[in-house]
């Protein structure tokens, strides 16, 4: 890879406000897919239950994200998003080009992003810590778990996802998010007053 990245202001604990949820058609409909295929036993109302937690939790890092990026300067080589666009085609149904040069840019800053965290964190991912999550995993889904334990590139492959997930709790510490949701907040004054009239 041969983007850069240069931190230009330091990165301070602050609380970030949330009043608005946002999500691309065509990614919620890979996170329910690939929700079905790990929980194939789940009710449609436990699918779109971890479904809304997924958008909650894409949202909380988008807002973290932009925050993040404020603090750096990004020099970026075109080969580094070219490479990410080829791997969206495959990943996504039918990307539009403006899609994929979004989520190219924000894949590419986030993997600089990310690499530096964890080096400035000094965060670390044990074996120990790769074979536990794949036997949770195992627990919570049935689902072999062999060819991870077996397979270097794919042991590997879990192993950046943990890593992943420590820089974001990480992040989410240094970054705290307020959700302010009008919308959420009217649904639940509605439900109230729905369980007032049924009361009386």
């Amino acid at each position: 890879m041969n983007s850069k990245l240069e931190l230009i202001k330091p990165i301070e604990k602050k609380t970030i406000v949330v009043k608005q949820l946002f999500g691309e058609e065509g990614v919620i409909a890979g996170h329910e897919k690939r929700l079905k295929e790990v929980y194939p036993n789940d009710t449609p109302e436990q699918i779109t239950n971890r479904l809304n937690n997924i958008i909650l939790k894409d949202n909380a890092f988008n807002y973290a994200m932009q925050e993040m990026v404020s603090h750096f300067k990004f020099i970026i080589d075109s080969d580094d998003t070219d490479k990410i666009k080829v791997f969206l085609k495959n990943y996504y149904k039918n990307p539009s080009n403006d899609f994929m040069d979004i989520m190219s840019d924000k894949t590419l800053k986030k993997t600089l992003i990310f690499e530096y965290l964890k080096n400035e964190w000094k965060l670390e991912v044990s074996d120990d810590e790769v074979k536990k999550s794949l036997e949770q995993f195992y627990e919570m889904t049935n689902q072999p778990i062999r060819k991870f334990l077996e397979d270097k590139k794919e042991f590997e492959n879990v192993r950046n996802s943990i890593m992943e997930d420590k820089v974001m709790n990480k992040m989410f510490q240094v970054f705290t998010i307020d959700f302010q949701l009008e919308d959420l907040k009217n649904e639940k004054k509605d439900e109230n007053k729905k369980e007032e009239i049924e009361k009386k």
